[in-house]
């Protein structure tokens, strides 16, 4: 008897502390067209403070362990309205040789309820002020080679910041769907530097590369060469060379564009051959687990951070196959698209 009545007081107590403290300034909070909010903060406060005061241990934990909970739930909210997602990151393949402009690496994020966004890398390689200012034609594609998704009109936005001759430019992909943009492998990205208070021109005409690359070649020669490569070395019939920048007519000893040296786009450089080989052989692996016996070798050659991410990443899918069985040890299309990643 004497537990129903003292539960029944408590009862009583807690509902008289809401009313109180939350019910009755919250109405009168609408009534000046306040926020009511931070009465809500000052009733859950009150009540803690009550079962504090009545030495209800098992109320004030759950109680305190309700509202830290709540709390958790917003910060995940905020973090996620507020951090873009990742949706894909990825190399150019084919841009426009007659320019002094190479798009470089590209990652695609996405907020919740935006389009997906593209911010792209740029090497600038004309002397002067660097653009303020570029357009864009983008054209994305899957593995096999498929279109995903292009612009049907020009993409023009300003150059967010430049250092180092390196451009860094960010452009919403109005139209563009989540699906397409993840799917993606490589993309075409054909820029052009717009005149200050101009309109940029035509894309119709750009030139792209006479030998576009495939996907496992792009990424064999960028690996080799570094972002801003999109073809091999060549040397033509009439004495002239094709840089590994994609600059065709070179004469004598330099690259007009990119100030490589024949050798220096002939040779690949020998640091880059651990790498390359393990990008190359990646697909034929059959599981995770010669992943990891292969990716053990790459750690002289690679950055502490870089090689922890990777090795990161393989141990989370071990212990998926541990948990669920070897099914889930073998090497999917996903795998090698975030090694790949990882690794450019």
């Amino acid at each position: 008897m004497l537990n129903i009545l003292a539960a029944v007081f408590l009862i009583v107590i807690i509902v008289g502390v809401v009313v109180l403290t939350y019910w009755i300034p919250k109405k009168e909070a609408e009534a000046k067209g306040l926020d009511g909010a931070k009465y809500g903060r000052m009733a859950e406060h009150n009540i803690l403070m009550a079962y504090q005061a009545m030495e209800d241990e098992a109320h004030l934990q759950a109680a305190l362990a309700y509202k830290s909970k709540k709390n958790a739930e917003l910060r995940a909210q905020l973090e996620e309205s507020a951090a873009p997602a990742k949706l894909a990151q990825m190399y150019a393949r084919d841009c426009a040789v007659n320019t002094p402009l190479r798009p470089l690496q590209a990652v695609f994020s996405r907020r919740k309820g935006e389009p997906p966004l593209c911010t792209l890398h740029v090497k600038a390689y004309a002397q002067g002020p660097a653009p303020r200012r570029l357009a864009a034609q983008l054209r994305l594609y899957g593995a096999d080679g498929e279109v995903l998704w292009e612009n049907t009109q020009p993409l023009v936005e300003e150059v967010c910041s430049s250092m180092g001759g390196v451009l860094e430019w960010a452009v919403p992909l109005a139209g563009a769907d989540e699906q397409q943009v993840s799917g993606a492998r490589y993309f075409d990205a054909f820029l052009q530097v717009v005149p200050e208070g101009g309109e940029p021109g035509p894309f119709a005409g750009v030139s792209g590369m006479a030998r576009p690359l495939s996907w496992q070649e792009l990424l064999r020669v960028k690996t080799q060469y570094g972002a801003d490569a999109f073809a091999w070395y060549e040397k033509e019939a009439n004495g002239t060379w094709t840089c590994v920048c994609g600059k065709t007519g070179n004469q004598g000893e330099f690259c007009t564009l990119c100030r490589r040296t024949v050798e220096e786009s002939s040779v690949p450089p020998v640091r880059n051959a651990p790498k390359i080989s393990f990008l190359e052989n990646l697909a034929s692996f059959a599981s995770i687990k010669d992943v990891k016996t292969a990716y053990a070798e790459l750690q002289p050659t690679l950055d502490a951070d870089t090689f922890q991410k990777g090795s990161d990443y393989i141990n989370r899918r071990l212990e998926m196959q541990r948990m669920y069985g070897k099914t889930f040890g073998q090497l999917s299309g996903e795998d090698v698209k975030a090694m790949t990643e990882l690794l450019q």
